[in-house]
């Protein structure tokens, strides 16, 4: 190719390119402040029922967390325990859940 042909070839390029035009959606923003304002605070993993007895320690150890890593639905119900019937929340349950009779109030 000859150096004429080259810089043809290489202005026409860049005038077929399309124009980019600015766009019209904009960042919402940010939920939260980085860095935090508060100190982070580790959420208390004692109240937990399966967890309830765990050490500091132990909850700290990565070797600990990759152990006892919930891995499947069975686990996970052992690790919340028992959940309260006392006001079910399905909707196909016997009793309405904490306010819904109020929700439906005519």
């Amino acid at each position: 190719m000859s150096d004429q042909t080259k810089e043809t070839r290489g202005t026409e390029s860049a005038t077929a390119r399309p124009k980019r035009k600015p766009g019209k959606a904009h960042a919402s923003e940010q939920p939260f402040e980085y860095p935090l304002t508060r100190e982070f605070a580790e959420p208390d993993w004692t109240r937990l029922p399966g967890f309830s007895d765990v050490t500091t320690e132990q909850w700290e150890s990565a070797q600990w967390q990759r152990a006892h890593t919930v891995k499947n639905l069975t686990e996970f119900k052992r690790a919340l325990g028992d959940r309260e019937t006392e006001f079910p929340s399905h909707p196909m349950a016997s009793r309405d859940s904490l306010h819904e009779a109020d929700m439906w109030a005519v």
